[in-house]
């Protein structure tokens, strides 16, 4: 998008939670997405103008391998702010630049929510 989301990061985090009742480990995958992405490039890093259509796209990601119960891509959309059309792009174009990826060892979840607790996981 070309502007900031009128909702703070962690208000749209818990929005999401609460609408989509994804499992909880669905967040700490959507972080290994993202950071597996910056990884690869660079010019793709979090800020404010993309970090909230990088995350709920790594949420719907995650909640289609994990979970047993999903949404539409047009119920995310609603739930995430942006429109079906625009989150089915960013999910086949995160798709492609995990190179169809998705599984997330689960000691790489640990070691993610280690950094996590330890505030030391910087995207």
């Amino acid at each position: 998008g070309l502007r900031v989301p009128p909702i703070a990061l962690q208000d749209y985090l818990q929005r999401i939670a609460r609408y989509t009742k994804c499992s909880p480990v669905c967040f700490v995958m959507s972080l290994v997405y993202i950071d597996y992405i910056c990884q690869r490039d660079r010019d793709l890093l979090p800020v404010t103008l993309n970090i909230h259509r990088l995350l709920v796209t790594g949420l719907l990601l995650a909640t289609k391998l994990t979970d047993d119960k999903t949404y539409s891509n047009a119920f995310w959309g609603k739930v995430g702010g942006v429109s079906a059309h625009e989150l089915n792009q960013l999910e086949l174009e995160m798709l492609k630049l995990l190179d169809f990826r998705l599984v997330v060892s689960p000691e790489v979840v640990r070691t993610y929510l280690r950094c996590l607790q330890s505030s030391s996981l910087h995207l």
